[in-house]
């Protein structure tokens, strides 16, 4: 079975440098480690408490890190700033796993950071509301267009920290 969908990509032109931008955006973001997983393995009333410790704006938790400037450096592409974070709510996505579990193809959700040969820095995003339309359900839907909010409100606090 293939489906067409449309998705609503984002680019934001951020105020600042590349590293102050990706410092503020790590600073603000609450740290899900793997250990942390482990404990609330069969310990669901441990998640909410779990959360509110790790903090993070927006109640965001960075999962990882990917950088792909340095996987550009080794061909040869030398000064390519480029991260991709992997972003999340693991609440949020557990309510809409729960209506259709094809949504956690696209949980936690991807953020491209980088800058440009003109040292202008992007952050480029799908549009969660877009992505999670597909699967034609209110519930699902509420909470994707609350990550659209939390999602904009976050590169904000990134570019005024």
């Amino acid at each position: 079975m293939k489906n067409t969908i449309n998705i609503e990509h984002v680019a934001v032109k951020v105020n600042g440098t590349f590293e102050d931008f990706t410092g503020n955006l790590e600073d603000l973001l609450g740290i899900l480690k793997p250990a942390d997983l482990d404990f609330l393995h069969g310990n669901k009333a441990s998640l909410a408490g779990l959360l509110q410790n790790l903090g993070g704006e927006e109640e965001l938790i960075l999962f990882n890190i990917i950088e792909h400037g340095e996987l550009l450096r080794l061909k040869g592409f030398d000064g390519r700033k480029a991260k991709q974070y992997q972003i999340g709510n693991p609440v949020m996505a557990m309510k809409m796993t729960a209506q259709n579990i094809s949504c956690g193809l696209y949980a936690p959700l991807r953020m491209l950071v980088h800058e440009n040969a003109d040292s202008t820095v992007l952050v480029e995003y799908d549009l969660p509301s877009s992505v999670f339309a597909q699967f034609d359900n209110p519930q699902i839907d509420s909470v994707s267009q609350l990550m659209d909010k939390k999602i904009e409100k976050l590169i904000t606090a990134a570019q005024l920290k």
